[in-house]
């Protein structure tokens, strides 16, 4: 605001004759500086951070635009507790167990997970070789090279974060297949 006769200028006050003027009323601002900033948001999909920028135009604070951060091949866009969203990592990279469900019986492997991008199938005393990576935008984990390529389009749960789990999925919904990591 701006101080009245006889004002003094401070935070938080209203003007008028005889009061204390400045800036933090309700709507009011001289400068973008003194305008609550927004939270950082997730509103662009899961692979963006927005940042609103805040304006002081006519005494009166506005979202006029905003900022984006992209985030990295194994991040995603996480809102943790009510902070603002950030960038974080997936933390697919160590040791899984993964449990096939069909045919019965079940079949465990155990399956090592690499941060280059690449894994190996542990399977009694062989081990197989994959690549693997994120989806965007649906945030799903893919490996390739051991699997039939048929499982390349079968359903996956979006990862979390943190990431202890997901789901391949049959056609009804049901589990096909359940990774769970069991360590680093």
């Amino acid at each position: 605001g701006t101080a009245g006769t006889g004002g003094t200028a401070g935070t938080g006050g209203t003007a008028g004759t005889g009061g204390t003027a400045g800036t933090g009323g309700a709507g009011q601002c001289m400068q973008p500086t003194d305008c609550a900033t927004p939270a950082a948001d997730c509103s662009l999909g899961p692979t963006r951070v927005v940042q609103p920028v805040v304006s002081c135009l006519a005494n009166a604070c506005f979202v006029t635009s905003s900022t984006t951060t992209a985030c990295g091949r194994d991040e995603t866009c996480y809102v943790d507790g009510g902070q603002p969203a950030r960038c974080a990592s997936f933390d697919i990279v160590g040791s899984w167990i993964v449990t096939h469900f069909e045919p019965v019986p079940n079949t465990v492997y155990a399956l090592r997970v690499s941060a280059d991008g690449g894994g190996l199938y542990l399977v009694g005393d062989a081990g197989y070789p994959v690549r693997w990576t994120v989806n965007r935008p649906s945030n799903t984990f893919v490996d390739t090279g051991f699997w039939h390529p048929a499982f390349a389009s079968v359903p996956r749960d979006p990862l979390q974060v943190p990431t202890t789990s997901f789901n391949l999925r049959q056609a009804d919904g049901g589990v096909l297949m359940r990774y769970l990591k069991v360590g680093p």
